[in-house]
């Protein structure tokens, strides 16, 4: 009797081992843990319009209004979405210099502030590939406007999409590699009629980070 119960008894340890590692196995690693990651980087900005001077050249597009390139410091909080989704803001903030050019000449006359504003919806191949893009709304604010006569703040909107490429570097903290690109309707608030629009504006951040991990 004794050793019939000691057999049963061995039997529902064996059983519940493999049981165990099962619901070990069944955890799936998440593609955006919660994290914040603050970073640093060099922005390029687009060009905004082409302005018209008779007195200087006959050409439409005589002088370009663009913004230039600046250091840009940033924030960006991640959250899981599910699977290989997650969800992303972020904000840079720097102060680059408005640029006009004549014939491949330009001049860099003033400091503007500028923030870039993006909401994303972020995707990886598979959880634990370094590797992610994004993609969402974003807004650009400038300080005063990104051209020349524009003396107050300008808000353009379109969309922002990032390329990213994480390193581990213990549980907790990782290396964050990202190239922003945000492509914004230019406005032209406080222009006169010799000023000729772009269509788009494309501004672009290449920046790299320390990523921490909020979860437990």
């Amino acid at each position: 009797m004794i050793a019939r119960v000691g057999a049963l008894t061995m039997t529902a340890l064996l059983a519940a081992l493999p049981a165990s590692g099962q619901a070990i196995r069944r955890e799936r690693p998440q593609a955006f843990p919660p994290s914040i990651t603050a970073f640093v980087g060099l922005g390029f900005g687009g060009q905004r319009a082409n302005q018209e001077d008779p007195l200087t050249c006959a050409s439409r597009e005589c002088f370009g209004h663009k913004v230039g390139s600046a250091p840009y410091g940033g924030l960006e909080i991640q959250v899981p979405l599910g699977g290989t989704l997650g969800l992303g803001v972020a904000a840079t903030i720097g102060r680059p210099r408005r640029v006009i050019c004549l014939r491949g000449a330009c001049q860099s006359p003033e400091r503007i502030t500028q923030v870039h504003g993006a909401g994303l919806v972020l995707w990886r191949f598979k959880a634990r590939a370094p590797i992610y893009f994004g993609f969402g709304p974003g807004v650009v604010y400038s300080r005063p406007g990104p051209v020349a006569g524009q003396a107050g703040a300008i808000t353009e909107i379109g969309g922002v999409g990032v390329l990213a490429y994480d390193v581990r570097v213990t549980p907790r903290v990782g290396l964050r590699i990202a190239w922003w690109n945000w492509l914004v309707k230019p406005k032209g608030e406080g222009l006169g009629p010799d000023y000729d629009l772009n269509g788009l504006a494309w501004d672009q951040v290449f920046s790299v980070g320390a990523r921490f991990s909020l979860g437990s």
